[in-house]
């Protein structure tokens, strides 16, 4: 990847270089959390990108790819940045992918869409997990590996969804480029919730984070001109509030 080849002691170097040692199958498959407690969230325009947050994307991205997605930062800086989606869940599992792993356990895992880029590549979240090679803490409770021992580690000891997950493939953006997305509007930037990676029951995760971050309403326009100051019209041109912000905006003289 462009902007990757020269990024010494990075996680993306630490994925890129383990890649060559995966034996991983090369067939790319198909291509959440209901809870009365509220996401954190920030004021995404006061953020920077960086490990541990969720990129959302907003209602204005429309593209197939990343479009209604929640992308989990593993590393930025200005070399580029990495990540996976971590609400597109596919109709794969483990053992569809990985027919190799002479586990049962692999059929019970669903995999999950995580990105367009390496997409004959499995990576793992983990949930919070015991220190072993392989294994890079991202966020608090949240783990990355690209290991295959990891993996056949976990299938032996039965973990559940809620303890890992597997994607296919992830997102990576060269040198400035994720930067001038997020400039553009493309997304918004919030700190991630661990629990909502690592929770199957809801699908929703991208509806409540954007309905927070992007309140919905009804749209009106205020006509600046002078001999309407302060008029408050619909998106039909229906006047709603003569006078309404003629104290918060004058209009100069």
């Amino acid at each position: 990847m462009p902007g990757f080849e020269n990024k010494p002691r990075t996680l993306v170097i630490t994925i890129l270089a383990t890649l060559t040692f995966l034996a991983f199958a090369n067939s790319p498959g198909d291509a959440f959390r209901t809870s009365l407690a509220p996401l954190p969230v920030s004021e995404s325009h006061e953020m920077q990108p960086a490990s541990g947050m969720f990129l959302v994307a907003r209602r204005s991205l429309t593209g197939p790819i990343f479009r209604r997605t929640v992308v989990l930062l593993l590393d930025h800086d200005t070399n580029g940045s990495l990540g996976l989606v971590v609400n597109r869940k596919i109709s794969s599992t483990l053992a569809d992918l990985l027919p190799d792993i002479e586990s049962e356990e692999a059929e019970k895992h669903r995999m999950f869409f995580g990105g367009p880029v390496g997409a004959h590549q499995v990576f793992m979240l983990l949930s919070d997990t015991d220190p072993m090679p392989g294994v890079h803490q991202i966020a608090t409770h949240v783990y990355f590996s690209a290991d295959r021992q990891v993996l056949e580690k976990l299938l032996e000891r039965k973990a559940s969804d809620s303890e890992f997950h597997a994607y296919l493939g992830y997102a990576g953006w060269s040198a400035g480029q994720l930067v001038a997305e997020i400039e553009r509007g493309s997304w918004e930037l919030i700190q991630a919730d661990p629990e909502a990676i690592f929770d199957n029951s809801d699908p929703t995760l991208w509806e409540r984070l954007i309905n927070k971050l992007e309140p919905l309403g009804i749209e009106v326009k205020r006509d600046s001109s002078e001999h309407r100051q302060g008029r408050l019209y619909s998106a039909r041109g229906v006047l709603i509030a003569p006078g309404l912000f003629e104290q918060e905006f004058p209009v100069p003289r």
